[in-house]
């Protein structure tokens, strides 16, 4: 079963067109935590929520006094941090 499910992932990701996308889905399914990719992608998801941390701290929304699409943008990152 285990060996139908892998190969199911990779049919998957043959199916990326974009092939830099392809390669990078393709190492962190491959190597995990261990892949490259992984630690550039900590590095940009850190970098964000610390320009998230800065904003929030002068301003009670990203963008400014009242909520707005930006907030939207943000969220998707700040509920999967929470499920981390």
């Amino acid at each position: 079963r285990q060996m139908c499910i892998r190969d199911s992932i990779e049919a998957e990701l043959e199916m990326i067109s974009d092939p830099y996308v392809r390669t990078v889905r393709k190492t962190l399914f491959d190597y995990g935590t261990d892949s490259p990719y992984f630690s550039r992608a900590c590095q940009t998801l850190f970098s964000y929520v610390r320009d998230l941390d800065n904003a929030l701290s002068e301003q009670p929304w990203v963008a400014g006094q009242t909520f707005s699409i930006a907030d939207c943008g943000a969220l998707p990152y700040v509920i999967r941090l929470q499920h981390m």
